[in-house]
C-alpha cells in the first residue's frame, strides 16, 4: 500500500511500496528498493537511492547523492546542494532531459532518438545539483 514516513534521524530502508509514497528525513541514507507509485523524498541531508520508480518521483537532498536506477515514466525531479546525482531511464522509454550543475559535470549517455509514438511511456528528467556531477544513462 501507500506509505508516508516521517525520521528525524537515521536511516530510511523500504524493500517495495504498492503505490504512492512520501519519505521525509533530516539526516541519514533513505533507499527504495521499488515504487509502483509516485514518490516525494526530502531530506536536508542523506544520499537518496531508488533502484526502480514505475511513476514520477521528486527526490531532494541538501547534501548527499541521489540514485535512481531505473525510472520508467512521469515527471522525474533529482536535485542535490552537493552531490552527484544519476539516473537511469528504463530501455525503450523515450525522456526529455533538463540537466544543470554549477560545479561539475554532466554526462548524458542517452543516444538520440525521434519523438515517441502515441502511447508509449515517456520521461522529463529534470536533475540539478550545485557541487556534483549529473548522469543520465539507460538502465
Amino acid at each position: 500500500g501507500e506509505a508516508e514516513v516521517s525520521t528525524g534521524a537515521g536511516s530510511v530502508r523500504i524493500g517495495a511500496i504498492d503505490g504512492a509514497a512520501t519519505i521525509r528525513g533530516s539526516t541519514g541514507e533513505t533507499w527504495i528498493g521499488a515504487v509502483s507509485g509516485g514518490l516525494e523524498v526530502r531530506a536536508p541531508c542523506g544520499r537518496i537511492t531508488v533502484d526502480r520508480a514505475e511513476q514520477a518521483v521528486a527526490a531532494r537532498t541538501g547534501y548527499g547523492d541521489v540514485r535512481l536506477g531505473e525510472v520508467m515514466r512521469g515527471s522525474i525531479n533529482a536535485q542535490t546542494g552537493h552531490g552527484k546525482v544519476e539516473v537511469g531511464v528504463r530501455e525503450g522509454v523515450a525522456a526529455w532531459l533538463d540537466l544543470q550543475t554549477h560545479f561539475g559535470t554532466v554526462l548524458n549517455e542517452l543516444e538520440a532518438a525521434g519523438p515517441p509514438q502515441p502511447g508509449e511511456d515517456t520521461v522529463e528528467v529534470r536533475a540539478r545539483s550545485s557541487f556534483g556531477d549529473i548522469t543520465v544513462r539507460r538502465s
